[in-house]
């Protein structure tokens, strides 16, 4: 990430819009951002952070200026990857109302893409723009600020470090906690997840203890079984459906044969009715053959008499037109004698009354000048009284304006604060605010050191109390030993006494056995004989059967008592074998404890544990592992409690120097409360802004009366003529209007309305000419009417003698169509006559009944011819019936019982699946729960977590290397040693190690920022967008002038085309070593707030 150009507006220090050209700045590759304390210059930083974040690195709300209610940022920067891409960011905030610092709102914010095309809106919500700010650049606001801010302080610090003190910082910058507890707690949390699953897959098992292969093979054996019924039920419902088909046919015959006798028997009773019917028929046609005839001959006939009273009804009408006629010529001369005697002296009247109207209407024209005329006198004289009455107000107004311009200016003389007051106050309430900032971090930290005491506290008792469980499980596991080896003593010597009894049998065995064996050779030898023993021919006494009997029942004796014995050493070794393993896990417990235990103790005090421990190893393993927890616990929290402690008693120190510095200030300037004097003089200030604009609104005001005044005077003058003009002119349009009046005829005034006496006089003419006209029009139409209906008298005297003729000549065509027909000239046709739907219903009537007749004939036939070969009784159908319904029912049965046992088949299957698949997840999670417990032992305690830091601290030691043997010539290069301590090898003293502890002041400075740019880029690592621009804020005011030379000559060596260095510091001497600064001017007495310039060595 590249910045381009950064504009921030009411930000801190900065009340005004300022614009910084990145571009320009980092060109060289080192610029620095110079200025007073105070002045502005981590601002920037902020700015930036702001418009990426929305918030500041320390939390920080009060970040608008304090005479702002508003800030702004934009913020346009370019990422380069494979292509580079321009993004610009924009932000406002503002106050919530109350106006107090803790209520800042981001009001607005867009993040737009910036191409050739155009530009591309991204986001436009304020989440959502940090949202994709964390995407673009991959890194969060923490990470951010880590890497382009480079504390040295902090670096030079960590390279002096010891093991715990580095590991913990390591672990801190890194978030490393994620390899330690919260990694314990993890595989903790797997393994009750593990342990829950385990619980309950076992549980699922056991629903299928009971299923088997072999239960599946006794269903299906089952359902083949049932299935091979069903085939022969089957079978035999078939051939009990064919029985029954043809003995329900059979029946089926005797059942229709008598409906069907009955049928040709009432078809037979119907056959004169429709004998009679055909007949009808016939004369129906004959007579519809002459019925058009017929009605020609009556239509004639109708036309014929409408003829003739069509012509009586003309000859009528032409006698009524005729009469009519000769009415309307005697009206018509009559209108027209009237009208010569009254039309000249009606039109004399319209002219005459036209003039006077004409009159009339210029008098009201006169009248209406007049009034106008008075109209406008009036206004003139009204407006001209209006402005001498301004005139005079305006001269009362100069005066009160006059009067409260000198008191204003009395009143503002000395009521405004001093500029260097106001700068002072504004500085003692930054220091109070920032007091307050950290007295409430300090509070917090207090709280949780506190917090974290409690905790160690209550960690320490149950360490203790673990402590305690151990010692007694080690004395019980003594005491139990002593009892188990007594034991084993005991069984020893009983174990020696049985071996040397069991040696004493075996010998007297041995010597009746021997005697037995010589008493069976001494039986068999006679005397004379050659014993084959010892050769003697002499065998002295003989043997009796009583001393055989005898040694044979002691060596089954001694038999038994062997057996017995053998069985006894046999219980006696499983004994011994059971003790020794007792003893044997006694002896890992009490190793196991051993480890554990600080100290060994050898109280004998009492314990309530059972008398043989080893009988509950689990209790012995759990009471390990919550020991060994507890104990871990102990130690980050002792560790973390020194740390926290030692850290508040800093931040104390620092907040005690910072309230004596705000006592100091406040004795300077004699308050007891910067915010309350700054709120007052502010106050005083802005009452005093508000005087001096009171003045010059005032001053204002009193200038335009002034012109206003002037304005009026110039006005009276022309209105004083125009008020004269307009009484003259009143005379003359009253003289006109009297000697119209006087021209009016007699009798008449301006009141007449002349238009109606003229539109009268016109009424009248128009009737006359109206009635004229009118009669001569009905004359005219009267005559036409007389000729019209003579015309049609004509018309309807030849119209009546060609029907006439027509009427004739149809009634000769229809008597040659009746005698053609057959009916006699006295007989009347049309009785016979039938309608066509009449003669189309009996045609279909009589089809119908011959069509049905000839069936049912046909059917009674074949029924007589069927009857004579088969018969069936009503019982013989009843019993097939019955036997089909028995054998359906049975077959449905057993197809209930098939479907049943199916789907028994098919859940035993699913089943067996089911259980298949739960036993291999059950052997999965129980190998899971294996590793996890293997995980366990292996995560206990902080090396895995040491070998991440080891690791992580050798990574970055090796990249500082690279930049300390760079910026210093081959002079220097970083590693470390077995015991991960830093060491310097020193290659100008042939490569020789020192401590860092050894090196100078400028060594110690570029060997830090070696490491600051190492740790820099590690942290980057995280991130997806290289950052192009770092910043140091260091104070460099302590470096003497050839440390700050070495300083300068290491950074010049590390700036590049991809990196940009930028030193904050208020330092004059680096200035001149800085190719291109950016000078930030703290705000002055008119309270403009910072500026900022760029200049150029």
């Amino acid at each position: 990430m590249r910045p381009l150009k950064l504009t921030l507006r009411g930000i801190n220090s900065y009340r005004k819009e300022q614009t910084i050209d990145f571009a320009a700045l980092t060109s060289a590759g080192l610029f620095g951002i110079f200025g007073p304390t105070g002045s502005g210059k981590s601002s920037i930083l902020d700015a930036i952070t702001l418009a990426l974040y929305a918030k500041l690195p320390r939390s920080t709300k009060n970040f608008i200026n304090i005479n702002e209610e508003t800030a702004a940022v934009s913020f346009l920067f370019s990422i380069t990857s494979t292509e580079t891409h321009r993004y610009q960011v924009e932000r406002t905030f503002r106050y919530h109302k109350g106006g107090t610092a803790s209520t800042v709102r981001n009001t607005g914010a867009t993040l737009a893409e910036i191409t050739a095309e155009g530009t591309k809106v991204l986001a436009d919500r304020p989440t959502e723009v940090t949202q994709e700010c964390i995407r673009l650049l991959g890194l969060s606001s923490e990470d951010f600020m880590r890497t382009v801010v480079l504390p040295q302080g902090q670096f030079s610090e960590f390279l002096r470090l010891k093991n715990a003190d580095r590991r913990s910082m390591l672990q801190r910058i890194f978030h490393l906690e994620q390899y330690g507890l919260e990694l314990t707690q993890k595989i903790a949390g797997a393994r009750q997840k593990q342990d829950l699953l385990l619980s309950n897959l076992e549980g699922q098992m056991q629903t299928f203890a009971d299923l088997s292969p072999d239960t599946l093979r006794e269903y299906k054996t089952a359902h083949a079984r049932l299935l091979e019924e069903i085939k022969d039920i089957t079978g035999q419902k078939e051939r009990a459906a064919q029985a029954f088909q043809e003995a329900d046919a059979t029946r089926s015959l005797f059942l229709e044969y008598a409906p069907v006798k009955r049928a040709y028997e009432d078809s037979l009773a119907q056959m004169p009715a429709m004998e009679e019917k055909q007949k009808a028929l016939d004369l129906g046609r004959q007579a519809a053959q002459v019925r058009p005839f017929y009605l020609q001959a009556q239509e004639s006939a109708a036309q014929t008499a409408a003829a003739a009273a069509a012509l009586n009804k003309a000859r009528e009408e032409h006698r009524l037109a005729e009469t009519a006629c000769q009415q309307a010529k005697k009206e018509a001369d009559a209108a027209s004698k009237d009208s010569l005697l009254r039309l000249p002296s009606l039109l004399k009247k319209e002219q005459d009354y036209d003039a006077a109207r004409q009159r009339q209407e210029t008098i009201r024209q006169w009248n209406a000048r007049l009034s106008q005329a008075e109209i406008t006198h009036r206004q003139t004289a009204a407006s001209l009284a209006a402005l001498k009455a301004q005139e005079k107000d305006c001269l009362t107004a100069g005066e009160q304006y006059q009067k409260e311009i000198a008191a204003k200016e009395e009143k503002a003389a000395g009521s405004r604060p001093s500029r260097e007051e106001m700068h002072a106050l504004e500085e003692g309430h930054v220091l109070e605010e920032t007091y307050r900032e950290k007295r409430s971090r300090y509070e917090e930290e207090k709280q949780q050191e506190r917090a974290i005491r409690q905790q160690l506290e209550q960690e320490q008792k149950t360490l203790t109390t673990l402590t305690e469980e151990l010692y007694t499980w080690q004395r019980q596991i003594r005491h139990s030993q002593i009892s188990l080896r007594q034991q084993e003593d005991r069984l020893v010597t009983q174990q020696k006494k049985q071996e040397e009894e069991m040696a004493s049998l075996r010998e007297q065995s041995t010597h009746l056995q021997n005697r037995h064996m010589a008493l069976i050779l001494r039986s068999q030898l006679k005397e004379g004989e050659v014993c084959p023993v010892c050769g003697g021919i002499h065998h002295g006494e003989e043997s009796h059967p009583e001393d055989d009997t005898r040694i044979l029942a002691q060596i089954d004796a001694q038999k038994k008592r062997e057996e017995a014995l053998a069985a006894e050493a046999k219980e006696r070794e499983e004994q011994l074998h059971a003790l020794r393993q007792k003893l044997s896990l006694s002896d890992m417990h009490l190793e196991t404890i051993s480890h554990l235990l600080p100290e060994q103790r050898d109280d004998d005090k009492t314990s309530s544990l059972p008398e043989h421990p080893a009988s509950d190893p689990l209790r012995l393993q759990s009471l390990s592992t919550e020991y060994l927890s507890c104990r871990e616990r102990c130690a980050q929290l002792a560790k973390q409690y020194a740390r926290l402690r030692r850290q508040n008693e800093e931040q104390y120190n620092r907040l005690q120097q910072a309230v004596s510095e705000i006592l100091a200030l406040r004795k300077q300037w004699n308050t007891e409360n910067f915010t309350t004097t700054l709120s007052l003089r502010q106050k005083q200030e802005k009452d005093y802004e508000k005087l001096q604009e009171e003045l010059t609104r005032l001053r204002g005001l009193q200038e335009e009366n002034r012109r206003r005044q002037e304005t009026v005077a110039a006005r009276i003058l022309p209105l004083s003529g125009e008020a004269a003009a307009a009484e003259k002119e009143l005379l003359h349009y009253r003289s006109l209007i009297q000697e119209e009046e006087q021209k009016l005829p007699e009798g008449c005034d301006m009141q007449t309305d002349f238009s109606a006496l003229r539109e009268e006089a016109v009424r009248q003419r128009t009737a006359l000419e109206q009635r004229q006209k009118e009669w001569a029009e009905q004359y005219e139409e009267a005559s036409l009417t007389l000729q019209n209906k003579k015309d049609a008298m004509l018309q309807a005297g030849t119209r009546h003698e060609l029907c006439r003729n027509n009427q004739q000549q149809a009634e000769e065509t229809l008597q040659k169509q009746r005698t053609l027909a057959g009916f006699s000239p006295e007989e009347d046709c049309q009785k016979s006559y039938l309608s066509p739907e009449e003669l189309t219903g009996l045609e279909k009537e009589l089809q119908d009944f011959h069509d049905s007749f000839a069936r049912i004939k046909e059917r009674l036939a074949y029924l007589e011819e069927k009857r004579q070969d088969q018969h069936i009784s009503e019982e013989e159908w009843k019993a097939k019936k019955e036997q089909l319904e028995q054998i359906s029912a049975l077959l449905e049965q057993q197809q209930k019982k098939e479907a049943v046992l199916a789907e028994e088949v098919e859940n035993c299957k699913k089943q067996l699946e089911q259980k298949k698949k739960l036993s291999k997840e059950l052997d999965a999670a129980l190998h899971r729960r294996g590793l996890i417990r293997q995980l366990e032992q292996l995560f206990k305690g902080n090396a895995f977590i040491e070998y991440v830091a080891e690791s992580r601290l050798r990574y970055i030691a090796a990249e500082a290397s690279v930049i300390l043997s760079s910026i210093s010539n081959g002079s220097y290069e970083l590693e470390i040693n077995d015991k991960a301590e830093f060491i310097i090898r020193d290659n100008k003293n042939g490569g020789a190690p020192r401590p860092c502890d050894t090196l100078s002041g400028g060594e110690t400075f570029i060997a830090s920022l070696s490491l600051a740019l190492a740790l820099s880029s590690a942290i980057q690592l995280n991130g997806t967008a290289p950052l192009e621009l770092f910043f140091l804020d260091e104070g460099f005011g302590n470096l003497d002038d050839e440390l700050l030379d070495v300083v300068m000559t290491s950074l010049e060596r590390l700036r590049s085309t991809r990196r940009s260095i930028g030193i904050i510091t208020h330092v004059e001497a680096i200035q001149a070593r800085v190719p291109v600064k950016l000078v930030v001017t703290p705000s002055d007495l008119s309270q403009g707030g910072s500026t900022i310039r760029m200049e150029y060595s």
